[in-house]
């Protein structure tokens, strides 16, 4: 039987797209990082998911431009092995420069982990890198006093502004990572009242967000706290303001 070169060219792609899942190497354990500015530094676990061949981590921090930078915080060490299904500890760490950022807020990096997986045994092998980013928040320590037991989201405040045009303010020193609105207590994508994928509020600032159906009540509003969990904080409205119940 004549293959084509169409059928040859396809069987080539499923093959080498078949050896780059099996070869899926570096994550990250984690979806952001707090560096505390009274602890100085902070660490996070890098996993090679791959059981039969090691990996190289290559690490680096960007500013909130993305933008490479190696102050004020830096990440030690910048390249690294990890063995077959094996863990390793990156660490960043706030250098003195760090005492020049803004001390009555947070401010925002990104950590960058880019895994460089061994040399392919066969040659005319195509071979992809993957790389990950989260987000890295460096907070003061004038922040510390305050922090209360009631997580910093629940003061945010929406307005609405048209029918399914809003705004939303974070008079808070913190950074907030919104995943999104529902009328449903869990998080399902077809419940949803907003389409964003993640919305991030910098301390202190505004954003403007349509919704896909008009809002009369309340609705419930999911973000990512801490340690990447997705809480949920009831709102109730008012006339064309909404707050976080009591």
């Amino acid at each position: 039987m004549k293959i084509s070169l169409f059928q040859r060219v396809f069987s080539s792609v499923v093959l080498t797209l078949c050896a780059i899942n099996a070869q899926a190497g570096i994550s990250i354990d984690r979806t952001r990082i707090i560096v505390d500015a009274a602890e100085g530094s902070a660490s996070a676990e890098l996993v090679n998911n791959n059981k039969e061949l090691p990996f190289l981590a290559q690490s680096w921090m960007e500013n909130s431009d993305h933008q490479k930078i190696t102050s004020p915080l830096i990440v030690i060490p910048p390249i690294q092995r990890i063995d077959p299904a094996e863990k390793e500890t990156v660490q960043i760490n706030a250098l003195p420069a760090a005492k020049q950022l803004p001390q009555d807020r947070e401010s925002m990096f990104y950590l960058n982990v880019r895994e460089i997986p061994p040399k392919p045994k066969h040659a005319n092998t195509l071979q992809l890198t993957l790389q990950s980013r989260i987000k890295v928040f460096y907070r003061p320590e004038s922040l510390k006093a305050h922090m209360h037991t009631k997580p910093w989201q629940e003061k945010l405040q929406f307005t609405r502004l048209s029918e399914n045009q809003w705004q939303v303010s974070n008079p808070t020193p913190y950074y907030v990572v919104l995943i999104g609105l529902s009328k449903d207590k869990t998080i399902d994508n077809k419940k949803m009242l907003t389409n964003f994928s993640g919305l991030n509020l910098a301390p202190f600032a505004k954003a403007e967000f349509r919704t896909n159906q008009s809002i009369n009540d309340g609705f419930n509003m999911f973000y990512v706290n801490d340690y990447g969990g997705h809480p949920m904080v009831k709102f109730t409205c008012q006339g064309q303001q909404c707050a976080a119940e009591n």
